[in-house]
């Protein structure tokens, strides 16, 4: 079952693995803020943060900083404002790529970077396995109450009405719906690559520094949630695979294309 609790304790996780790869910075700029809580303890260590996200996020009502909504596409804030534009499980939901990585180089001061978080293969994998697993709880408790709502009617139509209503129900809901802006789960397979990203960054005029695996282990799903600790999660992530990858990019002082391959690509 979904928690933003519980979100938020794998986020503040993520935060301290990501620390070293945000200095040397002053001014950070957050995308796609959330509930803010990243920003919130970035802005504890020092940093100076303003934090951005659309009107209609998710956690709009469950912010604790204060993120600053905005239109999707154009960065409210002055050209080379800040040292370092962060993002966590951001870009993949954004539907002008092109615009978005524009509007950060613009923002970014000479010298500055960018460190942006992303789902992996193993999130997606395991995030498609955990769809089916609720999907099979979901559809016995469907099953059960419609069963008995069958049995208590005399009217043999009416009793098929709650069947009939679980079965429509495992036929509209049996494939498991796309993460980001683009694509479906299979494509998804392909495009959270590591190799996909760095190849897209490059594209878009940034030299990747780093592209590696970061974080614990979790699926959307938050399959057995608060009961299965962070810390645990952490170290059973060298075999499930971790759910996330960081990708350190700067703008690229040469023509697209011609940089060298991120430290830490598998």
């Amino acid at each position: 079952m979904f928690n933003t609790e519980f979100l938020n304790e794998i986020r503040l996780f993520e935060i301290e693995r990501l620390r070293e790869h945000l200095e040397p910075a002053r001014k950070v700029l957050e995308i796609g803020g959330g509930t803010g809580i990243q920003a919130c303890q970035l802005s504890r260590w020092g940093y100076q943060v303003s934090s951005i996200d659309v009107a209609q996020s998710t956690y709009a009502f469950e912010r604790v900083f204060p993120v600053t909504d905005y239109d999707g596409e154009n960065i409210p804030f002055p050209s080379e404002a800040f040292d370092v534009v962060f993002s966590s499980n951001t870009l993949e939901h954004v539907p002008d790529l092109k615009k978005m990585h524009q509007e950060i180089q613009r923002v970014l001061r000479p010298g500055g970077h960018c460190v942006h978080v992303m789902p992996s293969c193993a999130w997606r994998s395991w995030h498609t396995a955990a769809y089916h697993l609720d999907y099979a709880r979901r559809l016995a408790t469907l099953l059960r109450e419609n069963w008995q709502e069958g049995l208590s009617q005399r009217d043999p139509w009416r009793a098929l009405r709650g069947p009939l209503r679980a079965l429509k129900h495992a036929v509209l809901n049996c494939i498991p719906g796309r993460h980001g802006h683009t694509g479906n789960f299979l494509t998804e397979q392909w495009t959270f690559r590591r190799a996909w990203w760095t190849a897209h960054f490059q594209k878009h005029g940034f030299e990747v520094l780093l592209a590696a695996p970061v974080g614990p282990f979790y699926t959307g799903h938050m399959i057995l949630g608060d009961r299965w600790p962070v810390p645990s999660r952490d170290r059973w992530a060298c075999r499930l695979g971790r759910a996330c990858v960081v990708y350190k990019v700067r703008p690229a002082a040469r023509p697209c294309g011609a940089t060298q391959g991120p430290v830490g690509q598998a």
